[in-house]
């Protein structure tokens, strides 16, 4: 029996704030080298030159005089800036309604859809008040949209001269798409004041961010001030986490580093708690932090009641290109592969592949171009007992070259044996040349067990080259060569043995529109000494040469009328356990299934063929097959199907893999069809061969389907055996579906041979009480009377999380 406690929550808006800002500020860095500039101060009045101020119409773009104030520079001075940098960054001011503009004193009046641009960035309002040469306030619906993102405001400040601006109670959301999908549902984010400056940097003063949609979130992160610095870092100061109104930590400071372009899929390091037969009552914690640009880690404590203490230690790393198989890392791409057994051993083997960067700490895999180091054990065992270590790396060299290698160590494990160590290794190099229609694989792996009196050693090597040349519309030439080595020698206190063969075989394959031609040898060759021999093993083609022709695909000639396929083929073969070694010609042709009659209600088709086989030894053997269908309508909505089928090889073979069997039947099956809501259908079959006398009869199958609506359906699945005049089981699927996802599903198997109910398995999913949802699933045997597993969840669903309850149990 084993019980899981876990709550499933969105990552914390600490990282949610860090990949908004981050995706928001990649988009705007690129103007500019990284700055670190100074909060925005109101500008002094340049003195005013005296002019004339023609009347600015309305609906008229007016371009701004360009800045005079130097931009900051890397190390936070001033640095002068061109006319020619500063015309190229003009502000644009337009207005729907009324629009007032002094040049010569500065100040400004619109009214109705004000708008200002430069650059990507581009504020809205209803009015705008103030002076371009210090201030301009814009309120009434103000808005500010920059690289796809909006914010709204109660007000915007907006500084011309240093291309600055500041929000009052700024509030906006940010889109799964715009945070690259790295979470599935929308942040809403609100604060007091934020200011930004046209190069990224922004500075944020108490601000909330959550993804809840209630106006009082169950979760919020607040902090008093934050500053984004783009490509650089990022800082918060006094991070408060609230969890249901209640705060539950503060942390002063927070500096996350911006500068690394490593992607990493964060999976939800969450604890959890549980009991299984090895380890008892268990509760486990995980963590996991980056290790340098391309390092991270993860380590997780393991709180057991039978074992005591243990520990999982993981370190992965890049390197050189990662793939690229997807432009973003979605969730659903990355939701398979979980392990099993509680978490206990995760499973070191297999990489990811679709994922790039570092994919998935916790799971046991580890990046495509990488390697992965894993140590797994409890600390009362030391590293004598129940100890788990793996450690694996593969890389992509130059476009077309690929290696791997992989180890893993167990010793003394719970879940395998408790005094047997073993060690296994392996070695891949791979190269894939499409190009030039050149492929090899070459493999080298090594399995060693040690037990008390007893140890085994294994010992594996590969090589497959295989080459494609002149492909050319339908002709493909093909070679390929495989070469397989095993040596395996086990030692016991009563005996060793001792094996090592080496299995090679070429392939030459020709394909065109008209033919084909397969030529291929192998042969099964011990190296060496051995200890014993087996009467098992490869059946040994040297060579065999097949040729193949569909007539349909011939240009010209009679022949091309006859829908035939063609056979010839010759061949020397040893078989293994007798030792037969002798010759095999063959001649086939086939006739292709052809209609001999279609009506509006019945068709009826024919296909056959004959071989006749040749043997070295004297011997000779024929085999004719014959099939034909029938297929009958009864009005618009029943039918029949009656099929035959005939196979009779005569005379004698002296291979076991040239055996072919008798078979002599009819299978009848009708059925009412049609009909969406009632279908019900039966099959039988009759077999000529006469081989049994007393069952010639095959079993009779008949299936019910009755669908009264569209959220329920029952299946029915019966049998009965004519030669016996019994039934043998009856089957049956009830579904019931309803509104709010509910589902229920009972299914049942009656053994009439036993006279009971054999089997019931039942699963429900059922909301009640608004967010509230139950799931179980129940397993009943009916030969022991016992339920075989029981699996109960209650879940109850916030719109931002999830707690549930999970209680499982399986006897045996």
């Amino acid at each position: 029996m084993s019980i899981l406690i876990r709550a499933i929550c969105p990552p914390l808006p600490l990282l949610i704030l860090l990949i908004g800002t981050s995706a928001f500020s990649q988009k705007v860095t690129a103007q500019t080298p990284l700055p670190v500039p100074v909060p925005p101060v109101p500008q002094t009045l340049p003195q005013a030159v005296p002019q004339t101020t023609p009347q600015v119409p309305p609906q008229t773009p007016t371009p701004l005089p360009p800045s005079t104030t130097p931009a900051p520079s890397q190390n936070g001075a001033a640095t002068p800036t061109s006319p020619t940098d500063l015309n190229a960054n003009q502000v644009n001011f337009s207005s729907e309604g009324e629009f007032r503009i002094d040049q010569t004193t500065g100040d400004l009046y619109a009214t109705d859809n004000v708008t200002v641009q430069f650059g990507d960035l581009v504020i809205t309002a209803d009015k705008a008040e103030g002076n371009f040469y210090r201030e301009v306030v814009f309120s009434g619906n103000a808005k500010i949209v920059r690289g796809g993102l909006t914010s709204s405001a109660d007000a915007i400040h907006f500084f011309a001269k240093t291309r600055t601006y500041r929000l009052d109670n700024p509030r906006t959301v940010l889109a799964p798409s715009v945070l690259r999908y790295k979470l599935t549902d929308p942040v809403f984010l609100r604060g007091k004041v934020l200011q930004g400056a046209r190069n990224g940097y922004s500075y944020a003063e108490n601000s909330r961010a959550t993804t809840c949609i209630e106006d009082k979130p169950h979760y919020e992160l607040r902090f008093r001030s934050a500053e984004l610095i783009p490509d650089y870092r990022l800082t918060l100061k006094r991070v408060a986490i609230y969890f249901f109104g209640q705060k539950l930590i503060v942390l002063p400071e927070i500096v996350i580093p911006l500068d690394r372009r490593v992607d990493r899929y964060q999976p939800s390091y969450l604890p959890e708690f549980g009991r299984s037969i090895q380890e008892g009552f268990f509760a486990r914690f995980p963590f996991s932090f980056a290790v340098g640009a391309a390092a991270a880690a993860l380590i997780r404590l393991d709180v057991t009641e039978k074992q005591g203490p243990g520990y999982r230690f993981e370190q992965e790393y890049l390197a050189g290109k990662q793939d690229r198989i997807f432009g973003n890392n979605t969730p659903e791409q990355v939701r398979f592969n979980y392990t099993g057994n509680n978490g206990t051993y995760l499973q070191s083997y297999g990489y990811g592949g679709n994922v790039r960067g570092l994919p998935r700490l916790g799971t046991g895999l580890g990046p495509s171009n990488g390697g992965l180091f894993t140590i797994q054990g409890y600390a009362s065992d030391g590293f004598q007992k129940n100890l788990n270590t793996s450690f694996r790396h593969q890389q992509s060299i130059g476009g077309s070259n690929r290696i791997a290698f992989s180890t893993e160590y167990q010793k003394n494990n719970l879940y395998t044996f408790s005094n047997q160590t073993n060690l296994n290794s392996r070695f891949d190099f791979d190269h894939s040349d499409g190009v030039h229609g050149a492929r090899i694989n070459a493999s080298v792996a090594t399995n060693q067990s040690d037990a008390i009196g007893f140890n085994s050693r294994q010992y594996t090597a590969t090589l497959r080259p295989a080459f494609d040349w002149a492909s050319l519309g339908s002709n493909r030439n093909s070679l390929s060569f495989d070469f397989n080595f095993a040596k395996s020698r086990n030692s016991s206190a009563f005996s060793d043995s001792s094996t090592s063969t080496l299995n090679s075989q070429v392939q030459f394959q020709h394909l065109s529109r008209d033919y084909s031609f397969n030529a291929q040898a192998n042969k099964l060759s011990p190296i060496g000494s051995q200890t014993t021999t087996s009467s098992f093993g490869n059946l040994e083609r040297l060579p065999e040469l097949q040729f193949a022709s569909d007539t349909f695909n011939f240009k010209r000639g009679w022949f091309r009328k006859v829908p035939a396929h063609l056979d010839f083929g010759y061949g020397y073969y040893s078989e293994p356990g007798a030792g037969t070694q002798t010759s095999r010609y063959l001649v086939g042709m086939t006739l292709q299934e052809q209609t001999l009659l279609r009506g509006k209600s019945t068709e009826v088709a024919t296909g056959g063929g004959f071989e006749q086989r040749v043997y070295g030894d004297t011997s000779a053997q024929y085999i004719l097959r014959n099939t034909t269908r029938l297929r009958q309508r009864f009005g618009g909505r029943s039918g029949m199907d009656i099929t035959y089928q005939y196979q009779e090889p005569a005379g004698g073979t002296p291979f076991l893999f040239d055996t072919f069997g008798r078979s002599h039947y009819i299978t009848a099956e009708a059925g009412y069809l049609n009909d969406e809501r009632f279908q019900v259908t039966g099959r039988v079959g009759y077999d000529f061969l006469g081989m049994s006398s007393v069952r010639p009869w095959q079993t009779v199958s008949a299936r019910l389907l009755w669908r009264p609506s569209r959220l329920s359906r029952l299946d029915v699945l019966s049998t009965y055996d004519p030669n016996s005049a019994k039934f043998y089981s009856v089957s049956s699927i009830l579904r019931l579906r309803g509104k709010n996802d509910f589902a229920f599903d009972l299914q049942g198997r009656y053994d009439a041979q036993v006279g009971r109910v054999a089997q019931v398995n039942s699963q429900i999913d059922l909301p009640f009480l608004g967010k509230w949802r139950a799931t179980g699933l129940l397993r009943y045997n009916g030969y022991s009377g016992k339920l075989e597993s029981t699996n109960v969840q209650v879940a109850y669903r916030w719109d931002c999380m999830e707690a549930s309850l999970t209680y499982t149990a399986t006897p045996y």
